[in-house]
């Protein structure tokens, strides 16, 4: 599996969609954990209203115990 990811002052950034993929749920799903406190940045440019710091949103999860 490949996604786009990129680095920003050290903190590797992906797109709702891409980390969905990555982490093997679906998008709703991504948009109910936000809900509950997944870690995003809200992007004000064009594209992906929300960018998924990965490293921080891997130790959410697992902090949270998802699955």
């Amino acid at each position: 599996m490949k996604i786009n990811i990129w680095e920003v002052s050290g903190i590797r950034l992906t797109t709702i969609k891409d980390f969905a993929e990555y982490v093997g749920v679906t998008r709703p799903t991504i948009y109910a954990w936000i809900k509950i406190g997944l870690p995003v940045i809200l992007n004000d440019g064009n594209g992906a209203k929300y960018l998924v710091p990965i490293d921080e949103a891997e130790t959410w999860i697992n902090q949270n115990k998802i699955q």
